[in-house]
């Protein structure tokens, strides 16, 4: 938890730096050396696009797993049918 609020502030910080619409792959393109600017920001607006599309899905089949799993600890007798 104290790994990702360093993470999160460390974000904040540089989004009050460079405001801008461009979001992490223009900060990126400011803070990388030179020479591999251009493939930096491109991995890095690559990466966040895919994060936003697979995290919410993910979201959904953990919570969904874990309540599985509570049901399952809850009730011994219980069996999982498809």
């Amino acid at each position: 938890m104290g790994g990702i609020l360093c993470v999160a502030l460390s974000m904040a910080e540089i989004a009050s730096a460079f405001p801008t619409s461009g979001g992490l792959y223009y900060a990126t393109a400011m803070l990388a050396p030179p020479k591999y600017k251009a493939f930096l920001s491109w991995f890095v607006g690559w990466s966040n696009y895919l994060t936003q599309i697979t995290g919410g899905p993910s979201v959904g089949y953990s919570t969904a797993s874990m309540i599985l799993a509570l049901k399952e600890i809850s009730d011994p007798n219980y069996e999982y049918q498809k």
